[in-house]
């Protein structure tokens, strides 16, 4: 039987630096439940927080890869936190950022640019949930835009995040780098649908060349409209090494 699933809307606060005003991100957070018991159980499950696209890469927090991500983990009884970045939604458009109507519109300088401004708000957004429920590793699960932030997150945060779950990361875009992921001290984890345009055939052949050995949902379609429950199962089992 499914388990409570309750998440109330919340505000990430983050800090003015290096030029940037603060800002304040819109999130929805799900507090933790007494979590599933197994016979091999080491403690609470690892908060996990979830990084959206943008509208033009992947969407946003609400998206339904987000909403099945965030409902799957918490069936194990874990906190889960999904915001959406500068721009998007209700957080704040104080710091102008790049926004592009379409994928074809993203050019490399203006990526770096919404990049940096995403890690930076991402680490805030990983810290607030760290003092919430507790100063643990964390779990961090991006998709499209969002996989590339918690990329550069997990490589810049040490051993604060200790697994990285990436779902159809753009990987056409400059800013992808397996062979750099390979190296980082928190696991990766790779997941693509069976078929994507931002991930061909290529690339995927470059991630698993570096190490990377992506696990592919043979059922779903580049958004998930199709595969959206067996993504939700494969994020549980690679996050957390539990079958939901």
């Amino acid at each position: 039987m499914p388990r409570e699933f309750l998440e109330r809307m919340t505000v990430v606060e983050v800090p003015a630096a290096d030029g940037r005003e603060a800002a304040s991100l819109e999130a929805l957070f799900h507090s933790p439940m007494q979590p599933l018991a197994f016979d091999d159980d080491d403690g609470e499950p690892a908060p996990a927080l979830l990084l959206p696209g943008i509208p033009a890469i992947g969407g946003t927090m609400d998206h339904a890869v987000m909403a099945e991500v965030a409902w799957a983990i918490s069936q194990l009884g874990a906190a889960t936190l999904r915001i959406n970045f500068e721009g998007v939604g209700a957080s704040s458009k104080t710091n102008p950022q790049p926004l592009w109507l379409d994928f074809s519109d993203v050019t490399n300088d203006a990526l770096a640019m919404r990049l940096e401004a995403a890690v930076f708000g991402a680490g805030a957004a990983l810290e607030q949930l760290r003092e919430t429920i507790a100063k643990t590793p964390a779990v961090v699960v991006g998709h499209g835009f969002g996989a590339l932030v918690a990329a550069k997150l997990a490589a810049s945060s040490g051993d604060v995040v200790k697994r990285a779950v990436l779902i159809a990361p753009p990987m056409t875009l400059s800013a992808w780098d397996p062979v750099t992921l390979t190296e980082l001290d928190a696991d990766i984890d790779l997941l693509l649908p069976a078929t994507d345009d931002r991930s061909p055939p290529l690339k995927r052949e470059e991630a698993k060349d570096a190490g990377l050995w992506p696990a592919v949902i043979e059922e779903a379609d580049a958004n998930f409209v199709r595969g959206l429950s067996a993504l939700g199962q494969q994020v549980v089992q690679r996050a957390y090494g539990r079958l939901r």
